[in-house]
């Protein structure tokens, strides 16, 4: 189940990106530019900068449209706490009309309402951790937006918290066997994305001859289609 979810995590990711990358790219060939859509999100060490980086474009409108027009933070703690949840269910229900959804947006939401309580009580009173503490703080982030992920994902309530109960408790009444490429093939991913975090991937790109580029854009195409799976399948978020 752990496995499951982590790799829909990485499969939403993949393709919510990689589409929004595909868009920025015919506009740019159109003259039109767009800004970056994702920024290494699960990099996050916090929910609040998780939202910086993850479906920007969303996250910018709630924050404009939604969030400082209820007041943000303006008018003291629970004001903030109560526009900071409504944004967040709102931000679900965008998605669909939807328990699921509603459940997956006050989940990002209660996650914010801590983040900003523990900043205002705790954490300003204490000296940072420096590394161990962003080491920290992303596991959790990237557990908890796993955690939401569940009921983004699964068809029916039930299935929902039965499957959140296994990944919270780490027990279920049944076991299946999953191929053993599958911890590493989630360990290269995230070392894949840490790398791409690091160094600027365009800026590279473009320091390539045009031919060089052009035998190696067409190989990794080509090695990507060899994989590709028989039968169309259409990108995750054009349900959205």
């Amino acid at each position: 189940v752990i496995a499951g979810v982590l790799l829909y995590g990485i499969q939403i990711y993949c393709d919510f990106s990689g589409y929004s990358d595909m868009a920025i790219a015919t506009a740019g060939l159109l003259g039109y530019k767009f800004p970056p859509n994702f920024a290494s999100p699960y990099l996050s060490a916090n929910i609040q900068d998780f939202w910086r980086r993850w479906h920007i474009s969303l996250s910018s409108w709630l924050r404009d449209y939604l969030y400082i027009p209820l007041g943000g933070n303006r008018k003291g703690d629970m004001r903030r706490d109560v526009n900071l949840m409504t944004t967040m269910v709102l931000g679900g229900l965008w998605h669909g009309a939807s328990f699921n959804f509603i459940i997956w947006g006050f989940l990002h939401g209660l996650a914010l309402m801590v983040e900003r309580t523990w900043s205002d009580m705790v954490a300003k009173r204490f000296n940072p951790m420096g590394f161990i503490g962003v080491v920290i703080g992303t596991a959790m982030t990237y557990y908890w937006v796993n955690l939401a992920w569940i009921f983004f994902r699964a068809p029916t309530l039930e299935e929902s918290f039965a499957i959140a109960k296994t990944y919270v408790t780490f027990s279920s009444e049944g076991t299946r066997t999953l191929p053993a490429i599958v911890w590493p093939f989630i360990i290269a991913i995230a070392a894949l994305h840490i790398v791409s975090h690091r160094i600027n991937l365009g800026e590279m790109l473009a320091k390539i001859p045009p031919q060089r580029f052009a035998l190696t854009m067409g190989a990794l195409a080509a090695l990507a289609l060899a994989f590709v799976p028989l039968g169309y399948r259409p990108f995750i978020y054009f349900q959205f």
